[in-house]
């Protein structure tokens, strides 16, 4: 709603800060390379019939001018990672692959400075009074990058604001960690487990013969095998749609109780809705071997997409309330998932997050031998609730999911699990005294470590109440914000 601005005398239109930022980011995550003149509103040095959107009133030039610094602070991060990305590309691509340059109808250098968006945005400056924050962004994404960036240069070069640009690099580079967040380092890579096959693509030929039918489901071909089930992609008989088959190793009686709650609590599965959600189809008993029926998703799994596609701390927040979401509307219909980890969550070929083996772990007794054997729980205890990793299922609930999605934001932050390189007795151990690395959370930005964090609390009271709550605490850090005790120095 418009607004009398005191000292411009005149109505002035708000500005949804965040619906632009997320449109800017959501370009820049399409492989776009958007341009901050078309989503500014148009001020004195931008002329509405020029460049950015018309509006109908006035824009307060102070918001106006907080917007562009959240907007050069984004473009910063994005154009110097394209950089870093195109650089490994000539390095490992054929020695005659050209890299196409960033396009921009006023084209910005590859690894952009302040000096180049005042050029563009005069009323971002002058330069020896751009706002701090904005300074210690360029000097943090540098870092990421070029760890011989010098502090001193800086003072020296924005000499009026030396005292309090001193103090916030200091925090900057105590906040720094060694393996950036955009480039893990070949040691968190190492601490991570092993790639997971993804139900993208069907194994290597030479594997062993598969069955032709699951229940009613032709069998095409094996997809992956473990040790409670085997997966196999299918094609519905009379559909011809293509789907996912997971069928257990264990048999059950039918028409006994255990057999008779399997299939309800499919049934139930079947009945989730979300965009965000691989669709449970059927579920039933095949020679007494129950099968999970779900929709075959096309992408790669998490913990692939990330090393390929390496997130920002705002891009995994708002990547972790996705998924959020979506478990908030299972646990509306009181399903857990029990099971989650990047490895059963699919990036599609939109780029949007799908959980898959949804409420697997609920049904982990039609899959195994026994819930307590390692074997069942060894692929996740490095995402597991300390109630789970104790074995105290009258205290499982659906806190113990947002715990597991802390865990996993906790990876794409620093590139590693909670939990990782040691036997599954020290790790289930560790896992059960909530004993992980939290200082590793203190090169990012800080509210989204708190969110990581409180869902990562070792008493579930101490967590977030619901799903909900907590994808809408992750919009909200995601969203950049001027630091409170540099709001003076905006100018």
């Amino acid at each position: 709603m418009p607004y009398e601005h005191p000292q411009l005398g005149e109505r002035c239109e708000p500005l949804d800060t965040e619906s632009i930022l997320d449109r800017f980011e959501s370009a820049w995550r399409a492989g776009e390379t958007p341009r901050i003149e078309d989503y500014v509103p148009a001020g004195p040095e931008l002329p509405a019939d020029e460049s950015g959107p018309e509006r109908n009133g006035a824009v307060d030039p102070a918001a106006r001018r907080e917007l562009l610094g959240e907007l050069v602070m984004l473009d910063l991060w994005y154009r110097w990672r394209q950089a870093e990305t195109d650089a490994r590309r000539r390095q490992t691509g054929p020695a005659d692959r050209a890299v196409q340059p960033i396009p921009d109808r006023r084209s910005l250098p590859a690894r952009p400075l302040l000096e180049d968006y005042l050029d563009r945005f005069p009323d971002l400056g002058p330069l020896d009074r751009v706002n701090v924050a904005v300074i210690a962004e360029e000097y943090r994404v540098r870092r990421r990058f070029d760890a011989s960036v010098d502090k001193d240069a800086y003072l020296e070069r924005f000499p009026s604001q030396a005292a309090l640009l001193a103090r916030t690099l200091a925090e900057v580079e105590r906040k720094l960690v060694d393996d950036t967040l955009a480039y893990p380092s070949a040691t968190a890579k190492e601490a991570t487990p092993a790639a997971e096959p993804t139900l993208s693509e069907p194994r290597a030929a030479g594997k062993p013969a598969v069955p032709d039918r699951i229940g009613k489901y032709r069998v095409i071909a094996q997809l992956d095998e473990g040790g409670q089930a085997t997966v196999y992609r299918a094609v519905h008989p009379t559909l011809d749609k293509e789907l996912v088959v997971k069928l257990g190793r264990r048999p059950l009686r039918e028409g006994t109780a255990e057999a008779d709650r399997l299939i309800a609590e499919g049934k139930l599965l079947a009945e989730l809705e979300h965009p965000n959600l691989a669709r449970v189809y059927d579920l039933d008993l095949d020679e007494g071997r129950p099968f999970l029926v779900m929709e075959f998703v096309r992408g790669r799994n998490l913990r692939q997409y990330a090393e390929q596609n390496p997130l920002s701390p705002r891009q995994s927040a708002l990547l972790v309330a996705k998924i959020a979401r979506a478990l908030g509307a299972a646990h509306a219909r009181g399903i857990i998932h029990q099971d989650l980890k990047p490895a059963n969550i699919l990036i599609d070929d939109s780029g949007e997050p799908r959980i898959i083996d949804f409420g697997l772990a609920r049904f982990r007794h039609g899959w195994s031998e026994s819930p307590a054997e390692s074997g069942s729980i060894a692929g996740t205890v490095q995402y597991m609730s300390p109630e789970q990793a104790r074995g105290d299922a009258g205290t499982v609930s659906h806190r113990s999911d947002l715990f597991a999605l802390g865990a996993i934001l906790y990876y794409l932050l620093t590139g590693k699990p909670p939990y990782a390189g040691q036997d599954f007795a020290s790790l289930l151990d560790r896992a059960g005294r909530c004993d992980f690395d939290r200082s590793a959370l203190d090169g990012v930005p800080r509210r989204i470590g708190r969110v990581c964090l409180r869902a990562m609390e070792t008493d579930p009271a101490a967590r977030y109440p619901n799903a909900g709550e907590m994808a809408a605490e992750l919009k909200r850090a995601a969203r950049p914000r001027w630091p409170a005790a540099l709001a003076g120095a905006l100018v």
